[in-house]
């Protein structure tokens, strides 16, 4: 049954390996890419919350607060132009990776009275998040070019690894 179906290992190889290599050569459009795709997100969010309060009968003004100014940012981001998502892109990540390290951090403190090694570990985590996620946050452009080398080279991960199982497959 395996082997029937092994071509598409192939196929998804051939195609990962060409995504990855595209992503490489084209970083910061990949990077756009995924910014637009982020943005109609939060722009069918931002509209699904300002009609969830006309139809629903409950209502919260700071759920209609909140559907206005996500659809009026992810607007803003559609029209602005491939730079603005491309940097948008960046500084998420960047403030993703801020946030999980001071969560780390102040989390550490209560794993500490259970396991002081695991605690421990965790506060290193943490503040090793917090210096990068700062060092990102200042440098938009470098974090942009090295998230979208992350994802180019794990399409030609993902390519090299299905071939190499077609090839098992066979």
């Amino acid at each position: 049954m395996f082997r029937r179906y092994s071509w598409l290992l192939i196929l998804v190889g051939i195609l990962s390996l060409l995504a990855g290599f595209w992503v490489l050569s084209h970083p910061g459009m990949a990077l756009a890419g995924l910014g637009t795709m982020v943005a109609l997100f939060f722009l069918v969010d931002g509209i699904s919350h300002v009609v969830q309060y006309f139809t629903n009968e409950w209502k919260s003004g700071w759920s209609l607060f909140n559907g206005i100014i996500t659809a009026f940012l992810a607007t803003m981001l559609l029209t602005d132009g491939f730079g603005a998502r491309t940097l948008f892109m960046a500084t998420m990540i960047a403030f993703w990776v801020l946030i999980s390290g001071i969560t780390r951090l102040m989390m550490s403190f209560d794993v500490k009275k259970l396991d002081r090694a695991a605690g421990s570990t965790l506060m290193w985590t943490g503040i090793l998040g917090i210096f990068t996620g700062s060092l990102m946050m200042t440098t938009p452009l470098f974090t942009a070019l090295m998230v979208s080398y992350m994802i180019g080279f794990t399409f030609i991960y993902q390519g090299i690894s299905s071939i190499v199982l077609y090839f098992k497959a066979k």
